[in-house]
């Protein structure tokens, strides 16, 4: 039995313990007042509810590989299951959870400290998770093509800097530019999806980025939209872009580094699971994502679909564990330079030397550029 747990923003602001007390640890000053444990002897994981989630953690509920190889070191595994930038961020920010399968729009966004959700510099990006070509770009009722935008303005929702650096480069094959480098084309960025939705609505916003998923929803709210393109379209960014990454918690990586190396040797075994089960995954996805409302929220009511709607989802995506070195680089020189990222440097963002250490135990080809 997979042991789920979630946890609510209102029981955070009533001083939950942080992950750092589950390892056994005082509070200290190393990361905010959470210390490094000396001794870890239990990690959580956390995963996020949504269509498109990890695969590694789905196939883990049957094959329970992280179980088996973390209690070779005597170590327990806790999993969490949560949704929203408002449910996994203040855990992240809290060092609640050790290890995190985080959506790459989500993480490239945390990193960055802008949003008012959260954001630190207590995890890095270790591994890759999932490839998808999952943004697309949709037009307006006065808006047919990507040369249109000249001028005009894109929204974006959740502060995504990975959907504008997306947008950035189909851009460049038109010579037009977002503003943030040095172009014409507006782009406004939201927390808030309602005000998302309201704008949009209204006709503040020429175009906006979106889901394939919710294509057919835009189109309903919004009389004479439609499909643009898809932002991971042509050979800008290879077949898929990335979707999910896996990220660890610095300190572990410092001074828990077998730790790391162990858990990364979880999710590689886990990936090639996956890459050998391609069919089951949408199903499996399905019932994570009930579980997670029917469960462990226990929702009256949710936005439930069936399972040809998981399948399409799932149809062209692929489990990985090479998180895209080179897109994973040109984001963080798009986000440097439009100074969304300030202060810090790559390495502050992914660490992938002991994801390499572990491949070459394995005898399988390393990540590289």
């Amino acid at each position: 039995m997979r042991r789920m747990v979630v946890i609510f923003v209102l029981v955070l602001a009533l001083g939950l313990t942080g992950c750092g007390e589950n390892n056994g640890a005082e509070n200290g000053e190393e990361n905010g007042n959470v210390a490094t444990p000396e001794e870890v002897t239990e990690i959580r994981i956390a995963h996020i509810a949504m269509a498109n989630t990890s695969p590694q953690a789905v196939l883990n509920e049957e094959y329970q590989v992280f179980e088996e190889l973390m209690g070779e070191m005597d170590i327990t595994v806790e999993w969490v299951q949560t949704r929203g930038r408002d449910g996994i961020w203040p855990m992240m920010d809290e060092l609640e959870v050790d290890f995190v399968y985080i959506p790459s729009t989500n993480f490239s966004t945390y990193i960055t400290e802008t949003s008012e959700f959260g954001g630190t510099d207590y995890f890095r990006l270790v591994a890759g998770s999932l490839m998808n070509n999952g943004y697309v770009l949709m037009g307006g009722p006065e808006v047919d093509a990507i040369e249109e935008l000249d001028g005009k303005t894109v929204g974006i929702v959740n502060q995504n800097y990975m959907e504008e650096f997306l947008l950035d480069e189909q851009l460049k094959k038109v010579d037009l530019r977002v503003e943030a480098m040095g172009g014409t084309v507006a782009v406004e960025h939201t927390d808030w999806m309602h005000i998302f939705w309201e704008e949009f609505e209204a006709g503040e916003y020429d175009a906006i980025t979106a889901w394939p998923t919710n294509m057919e929803s835009v189109k309903q709210r919004v009389d004479g939209s439609k499909l643009l393109m898809n932002l991971s379209e042509g050979e800008i960014f290879g077949p898929r872009t990335p979707h999910v990454w896996f990220v660890a918690r610095q300190d572990f990586i410092e001074h828990h580094p077998e730790v790391v190396k162990q858990a990364l040797r979880a999710h590689v075994k886990l990936t090639e699971i996956g890459l050998e089960n391609l069919d089951s995954l949408g199903e499996r996805a399905m019932e994570s994502y009930d579980h997670y409302f029917q469960n462990v929220i226990e929702a009256e009511q949710y936005a439930q679909y069936p399972l040809e709607y998981f399948e399409e989802v799932w149809a062209d995506a692929r489990p990985a564990y090479d998180p895209h070195l080179p897109f994973m680089k040109d984001l963080y020189e798009f986000m440097t330079e439009a100074g969304y990222v300030q202060g810090k440097t790559f390495d502050q963002y992914a660490n992938l030397t002991l994801l390499n250490e572990v491949l070459a135990e394995e005898g399988l080809e390393q990540v590289r550029e």
